[in-house]
């Protein structure tokens, strides 16, 4: 691809909005917005171009906006249905480019300058944990060793991992624990059937101590990711907030169900899960999603396929994936993950974005990478104000 000099793309540009723009000079605008890779992308490495291109999908944007607002009104319904379907079309494909460049401004900037005072730390490994007689253990800041012994099992806690090692006593009455994350904490759990529990920010998990013969039956809220212990004689059952059932017997699977969504999500990774709740019910197979829609006046059931499953699990393995978020969907895991607090004042801005950013960068160094794509706010506090 041929070098744009900045006066060169301005000009572009320019002819590209007051529709001046030749057949050439569209190859050569097209070219530099489509370049996939930061070796063909020759704008990759000054943060300055890149803003550039942001306020260019911007301008595109909102442009496109006022002249369907100024069309409209002067064409018949079913031509009007026809051109906002194809105006909506032409930004999408606008907005996927901008996907693309986010993610490479994201994958770059991790040692941005800080928005000056926003220095909040990211979140870390830490829980409470609930005993049975109502006791808590704040796992953030507890020594590596037993943490409680209860049932016939102990409870041990090192490497920032709480498991749990079944006695010789075993009892046969049901004794619950509780794990819960509070925002700006995860932790990774081992049941005592050897099954594998991440837990999100925000999230907690209820389990008996020692599971019975018949079943394992657990229950969780916000966001959850499973590695089920294979055991045919004993159904691994999971209630979702109390509005949905996860049924499975060796597997992996991912549950969003955070109360400030509108629909819960489960995820299969491998094997084989059944999801029964009051919107629906359905298998699923591995790299498909059911999504449920269970608020007032709203029931929906559907399952999708061909879902990004690594982009579902980026939590777990210590990173944001933003592809193809909204500003919103992106400020409700902030929110989790710095514990903060996400206002907006007017408007919210329909943008998306993309790409990954590891968990552990500052507040202020996401922040900064956000203002550079003309997201406006303030901050007061732990209070986050969003601003048209």
């Amino acid at each position: 691809m041929s070098a744009l000099t900045k006066e060169r793309l301005e000009d572009l540009a320019t002819k590209k909005l007051n529709g001046t723009i030749t057949q050439e000079e569209q190859f050569l605008l097209d070219e530099w917005l489509s370049a996939p890779t930061p070796e063909q992308n020759l704008w990759y490495g000054s943060e300055e171009e890149f803003v550039l291109k942001m306020r260019l999908l911007k301008r595109i944007h909102t442009e496109a906006d006022i002249e369907e607002t100024q069309i409209k009104n002067t064409i018949p319904p079913l031509r009007r249905r026809l051109y906002q379907w194809l105006s909506a079309a032409a930004v999408l494909l606008v907005m996927m480019g901008a996907v693309v460049w986010f993610g490479q401004h994201f994958n770059r900037t991790k040692t941005a300058q800080p928005v000056a005072g926003t220095d909040i730390a990211p979140g870390s490994v830490g829980a409470i944990l609930t005993l049975s007689d109502g006791t808590t253990v704040l796992l953030d800041s507890i020594q590596d060793g037993v943490v409680a012994s209860q049932s016939g099992a102990r409870a041990m806690f090192g490497n920032g991992k709480l498991f749990y090692q079944l006695q010789k006593n075993a009892s046969a009455e049901p004794v619950y624990n509780t794990i819960t994350t509070p925002k700006a904490r995860q932790i990774q759990l081992a049941l005592s059937d050897g099954t594998k529990v991440w837990l999100n920010a925000g999230s907690s998990i209820r389990y008996p101590v020692v599971f019975n013969k018949k079943e394992r039956y657990v229950e969780v809220s916000g966001e959850v990711y499973f590695e089920v212990t294979k055991n045919t004689r004993s159904p691994f059952r999971v209630s979702v907030a109390g509005r949905e059932t996860v049924e499975v017997l060796g597997t992996s699977f991912n549950i969003n169900a955070y109360e400030n969504e509108s629909v819960i999500r489960t995820t299969l990774l491998e094997g084989s899960v059944k999801v029964k709740g009051v919107a629906g019910e359905g298998i699923l197979k591995p790299g498909e999603q059911s999504v449920s829609e269970t608020g007032e006046g709203k029931k929906g059931f559907r399952i999708r396929a061909g879902i990004d499953v690594h982009k579902v699990v980026a939590w777990k393995e210590g990173a944001f994936d933003f592809d193809g978020a909204s500003l919103e969907e992106i400020m409700r895991q902030l929110e989790r993950w710095y514990d903060i607090k996400v206002i907006y004042e007017g408007k919210v801005p329909g943008m998306r974005f993309g790409g990954r950013l590891d968990r552990n960068t500052s507040l202020a160094s996401l922040l900064k990478i956000l203002k550079d794509a003309e997201v406006n706010f303030r901050i007061e506090g732990r209070t986050l104000i969003v601003t048209n």
